[in-house]
């Protein structure tokens, strides 16, 4: 399937709104129903972090109408949960659309492909994301890698692992394997 931009806004809205709510239930990242939604909660972070790669927690909690304490205590276990369900997601639909049309690939029963980056986040996530470091002593503070590991030929998305950056590739690249072959199926 050809993706276009009216393909990949359907994606995104439903990501961000019935996935998200989906997803916020099952994280437990929402467990009785608030002021503060996991649809707010994503879209927020996640558009205002594009919008200003440098804009603080704090300035989220303004936008959300909630204390910078009550951001922060929402920053836990659950809410990696929640967003690492909905990137598995969103890569569930764009790889799913695309599997692989070379012949040469067609001749195995599965061609698996893993890949990992490094994501910068704000120096008050380095309590949960150990970053490398570096010259300057914000940059490089906080950070996530993130491994992907999809099937090529039919396009689901096998396993997602979010770490700190200081993980190993190896440690990571095992990992995701041992998940792939102990899943019920791919990562939805």
């Amino acid at each position: 399937m050809l993706a276009t931009v009216a393909t990949l806004a359907a994606v995104l809205q439903a990501v961000f709104t019935t996935a998200c709510r989906q997803a916020g239930r099952l994280t437990d990242f929402i467990r009785r129903q608030r002021h503060l939604t996991a649809e707010d909660f994503a879209q927020t972070l996640v558009f205002g972090w594009i919008d200003d790669p440098k804009a603080s927690v704090e300035s989220f909690a303004v936008r959300l109408d909630l204390s910078a304490q009550a951001l922060h205590q929402r920053m836990g276990g659950s809410a990696q949960d929640l967003f690492k369900a909905l990137l598995a997601q969103a890569l569930g639909h764009i790889l799913a659309a695309r599997p692989t049309r070379l012949k040469l690939l067609r001749r195995f029963t599965a061609v698996v492909v893993e890949d990992s980056t490094i994501l910068s986040l704000p120096a008050d996530c380095a309590a949960d994301w150990r970053g490398h470091g570096g010259s300057d002593h914000k940059a490089g503070k906080a950070a996530m890698k993130v491994l992907v590991r999809w099937e090529l030929l039919t396009g689901p998305l096998l396993s997602l692992s979010c770490t700190p950056a200081v993980t190993a590739d190896p440690t990571l690249a095992a990992r995701a394997a041992y998940d792939s072959e102990h899943a019920a199926g791919p990562v939805r």
